[in-house]
């Protein structure tokens, strides 16, 4: 989505004495965070950092993002999407469920005819995708949607039982800028 890990590989190689490990998470914003957010865990619990490194490699594969807009206006300005698309998704409104796929390109994963089914779209998707895991850990964010948030961080604690939230909140505006108020989302990070 970014040259940000490219640009990280090359500020680490101009370093010498600098241990570094740069991790592609193959994801966007709080997906790539909840991996941090479980480097840090691990980092306090004495790990050391060759198998930390190991570790964070191995975490991309069960960290998963879904997310869903209340307007393809956004996408449409920041050039995701077509004019047209944009149009006739509006007319009938369509809402798209987004997510990563393993080369961590964002794509829409699921489609859905108005906000309350694609919600529960993403709720279905996360727990679909934490699903036979003991120990998950969540994210439940919002981009001007905190009531919303709310609601569904509720659903997700009941539906999704074997995972601790360990982040809710409000996207950044450099984010949101591209998604417009309205996003709500679940990550889910497996943790075994």
């Amino acid at each position: 989505l970014s040259g940000t890990c490219n640009l990280l590989r090359l500020l680490c190689d101009e370093y010498e004495g600098l241990e570094c490990c740069v991790i592609d998470s193959k994801n966007i914003s709080i997906g790539s965070g909840i991996i941090a957010i479980r480097c840090a865990q691990l980092l306090e619990e004495g790990m050391d950092f060759a198998s930390l490194c190991q570790q964070a490699q191995q975490m991309i594969g069960g960290s998963k993002i879904f997310f869903c807009l209340k307007t393809l206006e956004y996408l449409q300005k920041g050039g995701r999407i077509g004019k047209l698309a944009a149009m006739l998704g509006g007319a009938i409104a369509l809402k798209p469920v987004i997510s990563c796929n393993e080369e961590g390109c964002y794509y829409p994963i699921a489609k859905t005819i108005g906000r309350a089914p694609s919600i529960r779209k993403v709720l279905e998707l996360a727990q679909k995708f934490a699903e036979g895991c003991p120990r998950v850990m969540l994210a439940v964010m919002h981009g001007g949607a905190p009531e919303e948030a709310q609601a569904l961080a509720e659903e997700v604690r009941r539906r999704i039982p074997q995972g601790v939230i360990e982040v809710r909140g409000q996207i950044s505006p450099a984010l949101g800028v591209h998604t417009g108020p309205g996003l709500v989302g679940i990550c889910v990070l497996k943790m075994e």
